[in-house]
């Protein structure tokens, strides 16, 4: 179920989101391989590609909505995953 404020923009699929053990474990669970890597403050994050589009985006909806990070649970609520320090 989409939250009632969501309009399905995709627009918080475009951030540098950041992931736990939990979550990196939640998702390999799933079946899912290679969709994370450290940034440069050797945090978990999410792949995105060349367009900072989210490994898991398709269209404008998530593959693992179901489980999906917290950091994209509390959007627009939390800042991203930075590269850079």
């Amino acid at each position: 179920m989409l939250p009632s404020n969501c309009n399905r923009c995709a627009r918080c699929c475009y951030l540098r989101v950041k992931i736990s053990l939990l979550e990196y474990l939640m998702i390999r669970l799933r079946g899912y391989k290679n969709f994370m890597e450290k940034n440069a403050q050797n945090q978990r994050c999410i792949i995105q590609d060349t367009n900072n589009k989210c490994f898991f985006l398709e269209g404008n909806n998530c593959r693992i909505y179901s489980i999906r990070p917290k950091m994209c649970r509390e959007y627009p609520g939390l800042d991203p995953c930075s590269r850079n320090p």
